[in-house]
């Protein structure tokens, strides 16, 4: 197991957020795994994952860590990758000696593994599927009638569009939803239009984000311009999180717009990415534009703005409190996968019903040691899974509410205004 650090030096903002979403060659279709370069291309579409995530995490960096947290049966998987690197390397073999799996991650997998086997999917789990489906129909209702323009609708289609954006969108992201690469990219898609473009997003959460954890290339920390989230990023402002609150009503304009933007322009990206970014743009163009074509520029404006004000204020709450906390920034010093659980906090786990409104982001710690595997599953042997960790020493940090979890958070975010 590779280990990742922390590193001390100050966390740069918001063009740092820019740096990390360009300036990568992704055409190349080359992956960065042990040491070496493995090229993909033609195995792509052979890819059981599919070939979206796997061009995603093409000329991006190291890509070890990640590759032994999203892939279940890891030692499969590092025996296909060995394979794509001999035939492209003739004479030649990958450091096996680098290639030894975390104990400590191997353990937490052979629980799910014990507890669910290989269905480990949110299409295997049926009440996550009638809870899903559930907020589709209610999601689709109050589409419509945002469509026929009715201003009543915007506040609670912003709430849903979040519930749906966490519970099912960010899982097809994270192909945590099915096996079948179509159904989890179609999921991923249910983040449109309101909230983020799914390949911007991709990369931006479920490569950086989840490689780089609280760390310096976590670009998560620094798409807020002027906001320090992150005790080693330079003081900004004593007025940072009033700053913060207003900037908030826009923080959409980031994910939806602006990154994706910097995604297909800053980046070379094979063919199939790029049409695909394309596309997605041109449908969260549309969803912006739609009501200005129909309706009076008063109401165009209430229509466009308030489903996506209301509903970023409502996800950077769930999505901040998990990792924007003192003990979560402490530095870090074993393995990579001891340092996704301490870089996290976990709340509520036996709460469905938190769990549904928090959009399934209570419980970051497992999240990010086991991606692929729904949150809906984990959620149920949650117990199990911190016995692992105690069994390893590894520090756990969690609080029995969502309001402990979202008032450490504000405490905090008072701290970072500060010239600490």
């Amino acid at each position: 197991m590779v280990a990742d650090t922390i590193r001390k030096e100050n966390l740069a903002v918001h063009p740092q957020a820019k740096r990390l979403m360009g300036g990568a060659d992704m055409a190349k279709e080359m992956i960065d795994c042990y040491g070496v370069d493995v090229y993909v291309g033609e195995f792509a579409n052979e890819h059981p994952g599919g070939s979206y995530i796997l061009y995603q995490a093409c000329g991006v960096g190291d890509m070890t860590n990640l590759f032994e947290s999203v892939h279940m049966n890891t030692k499969v998987a590092q025996a296909k990758l060995a394979h794509l690197y001999a035939e492209q390397n003739p004479g030649k073999k990958l450091p096996w000696k680098r290639m030894k799996t975390d104990p400590f991650l191997d353990d937490i997998k052979s629980v799910v593994f014990e507890y669910y086997g290989r269905k480990y999917k949110l299409c295997d789990d049926v009440e996550g599927c009638i809870c899903v489906l559930g907020m589709t129909c209610l999601l689709t209702w109050m589409f419509m009638r945002w469509l026929y323009g009715d201003l009543t609708i915007c506040v609670p289609l912003g709430v849903v569009s979040v519930w749906m954006m966490g519970n099912a969108a960010h899982e097809g992201s994270h192909c945590s939803v099915s096996r079948n690469p179509h159904v989890n990219y179609f999921f991923n898609c249910l983040g449109l239009p309101f909230f983020w473009c799914p390949s911007s997003w991709t990369r931006q959460h479920c490569i950086q984000h989840h490689v780089h954890t609280n760390a310096n290339e976590d670009t998560d920390l620094s798409h807020w311009p002027g906001t320090r989230l992150h005790h080693n990023q330079p003081f900004q402002s004593t007025y940072q999180n009033v700053k913060m609150f207003f900037k908030c009503a826009m923080g959409w304009l980031w994910m939806a717009i602006e990154a994706p933007f910097i995604f297909l322009t800053k980046n070379t990206l094979p063919d199939p990415l790029l049409y695909s970014t394309i596309l997605e743009l041109i449908v969260i163009f549309l969803c912006l534009l739609y009501p200005f074509l129909f309706f009076s520029w008063g109401k165009a404006f209430a229509l466009a703005l308030i489903p996506r004000v209301i509903g970023f204020y409502y996800f950077t709450v769930i999505s901040h409190i998990s990792h924007i906390q003192e003990v979560c920034q402490r530095e870090q010093g074993s393995s990579w996968a001891a340092t996704m659980v301490e870089t996290s906090l976990d709340y509520s786990y036996d709460n469905l019903f938190v769990s549904i409104l928090a959009g399934h982001l209570n419980l970051q710690s497992v999240h990010h040691l086991m991606p692929s595997v729904s949150q809906w599953k984990t959620r149920k042997i949650y117990p199990q899974l911190v016995a692992v960790m105690d069994k390893y020493d590894v520090k756990h940090q969690y609080v029995p509410t969502f309001w402990r979890a979202f008032w450490g958070w504000i405490t905090y975010m008072r701290r970072l205004a500060k010239d600490m």
